[in-house]
């Protein structure tokens, strides 16, 4: 189970589905918190719950949240600097903050269950080592975690109907929980999975951040986020998304994007590319402890590359050591030119540039 450092509403359950509830949400959460898979999560709502206990669901909590990077960590503690990350904790972290915003600013049950579910089932479709891997599945498989997510939310799945049949109990519609996912949906709150800056960007920076090191980030989502249902379409919290911007800055340079972080990439991509013919489409549907159990020898490259890359340069082909890498470099930085004074002005106000150049994996190798 999951917990959250969010008071719980002391209203009766009944009051709370009617949605009549107006919770008292604390602002003064501990700073470099982020969800732990030993927590209790205090989402309020059985549907929750309901979706918590799928096969599908519960497969994300044996996938990394960052993919091959998150084998930096060898989990030997509890803080978030010192333990791996999962797509489970993300995908509650989310819920957690779309629960804070509904609750804030009173929205009707119906879209606050919408809000909840897209929260929870958005990266339902991802495979072992997400986005490590995916590039490799998509252009050998054509498969990727979106149309994995849409095909496991409408029942079209190998992992079953669970999730849809769930949805349709509680009369939502799969269809509009997948647009609300995608940034397609054009009711009142699709702003929030569709923006510049939205609910999953919000808890999956703010927990990279975490991942780097235990000074605290810039606060925390919850917080940020009551702030923004406060305060509306037509004042949005400047100051707040001005410090995530830079923040989202900082965590590409400093781990998504780091030599370390693609000399894992690449080797995990080299390794799965050379070895096609051992893997299928269910192997995406794997967890990763049952990816690992199957090709042990990807795992052993991936600790190499995070731990000893001496040792990892002596195991691999040299064909590999010469192979093309596209190294990568993103800016992300706040026009101060515009106002934010709409959610139109998100797009100009917060900007990124892309630097891309070719480097050897050797040569990447040498400069870990």
């Amino acid at each position: 189970m999951f917990d959250c450092p969010q008071r719980r509403c002391d209203r009766d359950a009944d009051v709370f589905r009617s949605g009549a509830v107006q919770c008292e949400l604390l602002d003064d959460e501990i700073p470099s918190y982020t969800l732990r898979s030993d927590d209790q999560h205090q989402l309020l709502d059985p549907l929750a719950n309901e979706l918590l206990s799928t096969k599908s669901m519960q497969r994300l909590g044996n996938i990394g949240f960052l993919g091959a990077i998150d084998h930096l960590r060898r989990g030997n503690g509890k803080e978030p600097h010192r333990r791996k990350h999962n797509r489970l904790e993300h995908s509650v972290g989310v819920a957690l903050l779309a629960q804070k915003f509904a609750l804030s600013a009173e929205i009707p049950q119906v879209d606050r269950l919408k809000l909840l579910s897209a929260s929870l089932l958005h990266d339902i479709g991802h495979g072992p080592l997400s986005h490590t891997l995916e590039p490799v599945f998509e252009d050998a498989l054509g498969i990727d975690h979106h149309r994995a997510t849409k095909s496991i939310v409408v029942g079209d799945s190998i992992l079953g109907k669970e999730i849809w049949e769930i949805l349709k109990s509680h009369r939502l519609d799969p269809e509009e929980i997948i647009n609300l996912i995608d940034g397609k949906h054009d009711g009142s709150y699709g702003y929030l999975f569709s923006g510049k800056i939205n609910l999953d960007t919000l808890e999956g920076i703010t927990r990279c951040r975490a991942i780097v090191g235990r000074r605290p980030a810039f606060g925390t989502a919850l917080s940020v986020v009551e702030r923004w249902a406060q305060s509306g379409q037509s004042k949005l919290p400047k100051a707040d998304f001005d410090e995530f911007w830079k923040l989202k800055h900082n965590v590409y340079a400093l781990l998504i994007n780091s030599p370390t972080g693609l000399v894992m990439d690449t080797v995990a991509q080299a390794w799965t590319r050379t070895n096609l013919a051992k893997m299928d489409t269910l192997d995406f549907y794997m967890d990763e402890r049952q990816l690992r159990k199957k090709h042990p020898e990807l795992f052993r490259l991936i600790s190499l590359a995070a731990h000893d890359t001496g040792s990892l340069r002596t195991r691999l082909p040299t064909k590999w050591l010469n192979a093309e890498v596209q190294a990568r470099r993103r800016r992300y930085y706040v026009d101060e030119t515009v106002d934010l004074t709409s959610l139109a002005d998100m797009t100009l106000r917060y900007k990124h540039k892309k630097k891309s150049w070719t480097v050897s994996l050797g040569e990447l190798l040498g400069g870990v």
